[in-house]
């Protein structure tokens, strides 16, 4: 049978452990010494080398999410420690969907209290309601995905592995077989944690940083400098050769075998690109949910003033639908008396300065109208952001004001009385007729 064979049908015993591990739950801070002896180790090691690019750290069965954002944490204070901002990627993987939903969330129940210290909680965590949530600060460093560690392409150019819910899990067999795929995809000097519990006997081509800890690191071999002994997610058919030609099929296999590579590297990279897909879509969602918990009509136009978005409340100004984004703003009617709002957007965006206008609608209410130019990450005008917000209120109440000052200086003006009106620092501020005549 070959590899593509034996990895795409499995055996019902591996199935039945792949697709329900032992472990799906867990808790933050879990092995508290030996992730720390982790962090101990490899930390200042991985922070020194680092240049460009990103530490990379594949957390494998992430379950949801404790202990892969314990170990985010962990690294934020000894970067804090060190007095150094690296750069993190951390790919959390595992099969439950259900799981990885929870772990995107980063909401916890207040339980979570018995294992997180208070100084955590307050740097790492929000509290909202009966739960804890993790602050963006952890929560970027993350990205987490559906990934099955035997049947797909793994990550790749690894600094660090955490792989101890999954190996607990498996036979000999397979633990050897899981094994070359952390050791392929580990860079010199990279380091695999599987943690004090690890039972394992398939660790020839590694050495123990921190036995009692379960702190490996990748010893170089032939495979490895080769780069033969990796575990694709298929193989390429051996092409045919001339009979009797050694040479000539040395030479197609090792092209066979830097195709598999390339194919590898592609799909990993693919995996990489669908993973990253859910930070877009908490982005969005989180734009979508500020959009809808706006009290208030926001309308975002794009730099040719056609609509890209608008919140519920808008449309108490403007007859303008959800089917109507992408429409010039011009062609819509509005219930303000405002004629200058395409001319006022123009100049916005011309002079990058904000317009600020007081409106009056059609039922006498009045709004505070500000016209915005926005910006994109590039710093090129991309649109313009309208706000209205209701000023009748304060509107009414100056006027009321204005309305009772005026009648105290009709007062004041025909009393027979002298009356002279002086601060609080002593200093006559007006005085009425009578009090003119009176002292001339």
């Amino acid at each position: 049978m070959s590899r593509l064979d034996s990895q795409t049908k499995p055996a019902p015993d591996r199935e039945d452990r792949v697709r329900d591990p032992k472990i799906s739950r867990t808790s933050f801070f879990r092995d508290r010494e030996a992730l720390e002896a982790l962090v101990h180790h490899a930390a200042p090691h991985l922070f020194a080398r680092q240049v460009d690019a990103p530490i990379r750290i594949w957390f494998l069965d992430c379950a949801t999410g404790e202990e892969a954002y314990s170990l985010a944490i962990l690294l934020l204070e000894q970067a804090a420690k060190l007095k150094v901002e690296p750069k993190i990627q951390i790919f959390a993987t595992g099969l439950d969907a259900d799981a990885i939903k929870l772990a995107r969330q980063g909401r916890y129940p207040l339980e979570i209290e018995a294992h997180v210290s208070s100084e955590r909680l307050g740097r790492f965590f929000t509290r909202d309601g009966e739960s804890y949530c993790i602050k963006r600060e952890v929560r970027d460093l993350l990205v987490f995905a559906r990934h099955d560690v035997l049947k797909q392409p793994p990550f790749l150019h690894l600094d660090l592995i955490s792989c101890r819910n999954l190996t607990i899990s498996f036979d000999r067999k397979l633990q050897k077989e899981i094994l070359a795929i952390l050791h392929y995809t580990l860079k010199s000097g990279g380091y695999l944690y599987l943690g004090p519990a690890a039972n394992l006997d398939e660790l020839a081509e590694f050495r123990a940083v921190d036995l009692k800890s379960g702190i490996f690191q990748p010893l170089a071999s032939q495979a490895r400098q080769r780069r033969v002994a990796r575990p694709p997610a298929f193989e390429f058919p051996d092409l045919p050769v001339r009979a009797g030609s050694q040479e000539d099929e040395e030479a197609l296999r090792a092209a066979n075998e830097e195709l598999a590579l390339l194919h590898e590297d592609l799909q990993s990279s693919v995996a990489e690109l669908k993973a990253n897909e859910e930070k877009l879509q908490s982005t969005a969602d989180d734009v979508q949910n500020l959009i809808a918990a706006t009290d208030f009509g926001v309308l975002f136009l794009d730099a040719e003033l056609r609509i890209k978005r608008f919140t519920p409340r808008l449309t108490d100004h403007f007859n303008v639908t959800g089917r109507d984004v992408g429409r010039f703003i011009a062609d819509f009617t509005h219930r303000l008396k405002y004629n200058l709002l395409v001319e006022d957007a123009k100049a916005a965006l011309r002079d990058a300065s904000p317009i600020e206008r007081e409106v009056e609608n059609d039922t006498g209410a009045f709004f505070l109208v500000r016209v915005r130019p926005y910006h994109t990450a590039h710093d090129k005008a991309g649109g313009v952001v309208i706000t209205l917000t209701d000023i009748t209120a304060s509107k009414k109440n100056e006027e009321m004001r204005r309305a009772s000052q005026e009648r105290l200086n009709a007062i004041v003006s025909t009393a027979a009385d002298a009356i002279v009106v002086i601060d609080e620092f002593g200093k006559i501020q007006t005085v009425n007729p009578a009090t003119q005549e009176l002292f001339g």
